[in-house]
This record gives structure tokens, C-alpha cells and sequence, in this order.
């Protein structure tokens, strides 16, 4: 009888604990996240894509002309002139950006060094970054092969790019 009684109240303390982790787990935002740019050149090839995710759900897809003469400078993150790109706009879903700002926050994205450049040898990839504007401030993080490495903050850098893709993959088509 004392052993099953020991067995009853061990089982209970272990899902407390268990559910009191689950419940740890939450993440709630203090992070007010206003927009986020995902910026990415094609490697090898010339030319590259911006993408920027707004806090009303708005998506705009600035597609870099693919030539010599092109400004464009992917470790900037700004726009090259006018003309030298093409613009789509679309809306994603508001559930995709509550999980974008739940990757923000759980990935600890504010806290990431601004470069988590690959040091692998890999010779054709490309440039990679993603920028967070929240109230208090603005974080950009990226480099070579970004999210590609095997250390904690290319893995950190991966979990929100990977979200950010989610959004662009359910992104549908603005209404005019």
C-alpha cells in the first residue's frame, strides 16, 4: 500500500511539473514588431528579392532586375532605383503574423549578431537578411549563407526565416 501511494503521488508531481512547463512555454510578446523585411540575392546569379511583412498584413515583393547595371546592393537592404525592380503587393493571413511576432520573440531575434554568415565552405549561395522594426527599435541580422550554419544563432536566424517564408507561402493576391 505504501508503494502504490508513493506511485500516486510521484505520478502527480511529475504532471504538474510537466504542465507547469507546457504552460512555460508560452510566449507572450512585449515586442510591439511594426514590419519585417526579408532580403535575399540569388547566389551565383545576379539580382535578388525584398520582402516586406507590415502589422496590417500587408506584403510587398520588390523582385531585383537581374543585370550588370543594376544597383542593387543586398548588404544595404535599400531598394535600387526606380525601374530596376518589379512590385507585387499581397496580404497574408493575421494569424501568420502573430506567428511571425511569436518567432521574433521566441528566437530572440533582437539579441542575434547583426552577421551569422555561414563559415562553411559553400561557394554558391547567397546573401540573406532579415530586419525587425518594433517601436523601440530597429535589428538587422544576415550575411552569407544566413541560416545556414550549424551554430545557435544560424539556427535562431532559421526558425524566424522559415516562419517568414510560411507567410509568403499563404500570401494571397491584394484586392484592389
Amino acid at each position: 500500500m505504501k508503494n502504490y501511494t508513493l506511485l500516486i503521488i510521484g505520478t502527480f508531481f511529475v504532471l504538474t511539473i510537466a504542465l507547469i512547463g507546457c504552460a512555460a512555454k508560452e510566449v507572450k510578446s512585449d515586442l510591439n514588431v511594426n514590419k519585417i523585411t526579408y532580403s535575399f540575392s540569388y547566389g551565383d546569379r545576379i539580382g535578388g528579392e525584398i520582402y516586406v511583412i507590415s502589422s496590417d498584413f500587408s506584403m510587398q515583393r520588390y523582385i531585383i532586375k537581374a543585370n550588370e547595371d543594376t544597383d542593387f546592393d543586398i548588404e544595404t537592404g535599400e531598394l535600387p532605383s526606380e525601374g530596376e525592380y518589379w512590385l507585387e503587393e499581397y496580404t497574408i493571413p493575421q494569424e501568420n503574423w502573430k506567428l511571425l511576432k511569436t518567432a521574433v520573440e521566441e528566437n530572440k531575434f533582437m539579441e542575434l549578431p547583426e552577421n551569422v554568415s555561414n563559415s562553411a565552405e559553400v561557394f554558391d549561395a547567397g546573401f540573406c537578411y532579415i530586419e525587425v522594426e518594433t517601436n523601440d527599435a530597429t535589428h538587422r541580422v544576415g550575411g552569407f549563407d544566413a541560416g545556414g550554419g550549424k551554430d545557435k544563432a544560424n539556427k535562431k536566424f532559421y526558425g524566424l526565416k522559415e516562419e517568414i517564408i510560411n507567410a509568403i507561402a499563404s500570401a494571397s493576391e491584394k484586392e484592389e
